[in-house]
């Protein structure tokens, strides 16, 4: 069986959009017992990384090394996918293995604990599975030089979480419960972030309607998990992508559904287009995501002197554009090399433009705690 026949689809809510994750993978063993990691498509590929794969000098002992051994993960290889490791005992795990899982019914959340990652049991009628009710979030956590473990503005996805809740009539964990949730999910699965600068730990917060319901109405009971996994650039991904779609396009940019003529965004990202020192970007008014990363880089950017415009953006203005760039969690910054519209191709150079370039150093700077936190946006763990 391969890797991209291995595959289940579900239904992202807050974003109206549509995300894979893999199934139960092969559960049979490589033949010198390694750890193997498959792709999702549109990335039709399934990687086998053998002990012979690996440098032949010992790697640097990990901070978080279990009895004095490194994870066997070449951290530099990874891209952004989900990472599993196969055991000799043909036990399969997550890398990142533990879980946190808290559920809620008549009002109150269980107090939530760590468990071992594995397949969760739901009944076929339950909310998130026959109405969608459940949504998704996505933040990572970084090494600093030293050993300490950095998050992001978790804070941040803690409100987001709560406000699309709301609109779904669903429960929702307080901004305390989610970011220490958070906290003991990371530190139970410490050894798994890789070293400065070769990647980071991604943190995938769920809330679902798990009860069963058969009429269209709200849940009885609700499930708050977290799920971690070691990731790398995400650029990798994106290359593999623009292979593999018939047209050769690597995403898609969506205009609004009245005039279809304002820039609304990338199927997985903000956009933003620069022209002499301003940096506009459309504004946010329910269609568009409230992104964390977005909101991070209008501040940088103003701190660091451009002019910053949330407004309408037309798509007339990407043909004067100086450079046009997108930002999410995963890509943090990542910029778009050409867009074609009504058949008419306008290109803006290949690699990072200036500004993109500046903005994105700043930020990753902060993140991995390589410069002053000023903002007060990191919160360290040890």
């Amino acid at each position: 069986m391969t890797a991209s026949s291995q595959l289940w689809r579900a239904h992202a809510i807050n974003r109206n959009r549509h995300f894979q994750l893999p199934r139960e993978p092969n559960r049979k063993n490589n033949r010198d017992g390694q750890w193997e990691w498959r792709a999702p498509p549109p990335v039709e590929v399934s990687t086998k990384i053998l002990s012979s794969a690996l440098p032949a000098a010992s790697p640097p002992l990990h901070p978080f090394s279990l009895n004095g051994h490194s994870p066997l993960l070449p951290f530099h290889l990874l891209s952004f996918l989900f990472l599993l490791t196969m055991s000799t005992t043909n036990r399969l795990l997550l890398l990142a293995a533990m879980l946190y899982y808290l559920t809620i019914s008549g009002g109150n959340f269980s107090k939530g604990e760590l468990q071992r990652f594995g397949n969760i049991e739901l009944s076929p009628s339950a909310g998130v599975l026959n109405y969608g009710q459940g949504l998704f979030e996505g933040l990572k956590a970084y090494m600093k030089e030293g050993g300490n473990i950095l998050l992001f503005r978790p804070e941040e996805n803690a409100l987001r979480i709560r406000m699309g809740a709301e609109r779904m009539c669903m429960p929702a964990p307080t901004v305390e419960q989610f970011v220490e949730a958070v906290k003991a999910t990371v530190m139970a699965n410490k050894r798994w972030v890789p070293f400065p600068r070769k990647g980071s730990l991604y943190i995938r917060p769920l809330l679902m309607g798990s009860g069963a319901v058969l009429g269209v109405a709200p849940a009885p009971e609700y499930t708050f998990l977290i799920y971690v996994s070691p990731v790398g650039n995400y650029f990798k991904v994106l290359k593999a992508q623009s292979a593999a779609k018939a047209k050769g396009y690597s995403d898609v940019l969506y205009l609004d559904s009245v005039h279809k003529k304002y820039l609304e965004e990338v199927s997985s990202c903000n956009i933003f287009i620069v022209k002499d020192n301003v940096i506009t970007t459309p504004a946010i008014k329910g269609t568009i995501l409230p992104g964390i990363t977005r909101k991070s880089i209008i501040d940088v950017a103003q701190i660091e002197g451009f002019k910053v415009e949330e407004r309408q953006v037309a798509v007339d203005e990407l043909l004067d554009a100086d450079e046009v760039f997108c930002t999410g969690t995963a890509v943090v910054v990542s910029p778009v090399g050409s867009i074609t519209y009504m058949s008419r191709r306008l290109c803006y150079g290949e690699g990072f433009g200036v500004v993109s370039q500046q903005l994105y150093h700043k930020l990753t700077r902060l993140q991995m705690g390589l410069i002053e936190d000023s903002m007060n946006w990191t919160l360290e763990l040890s």
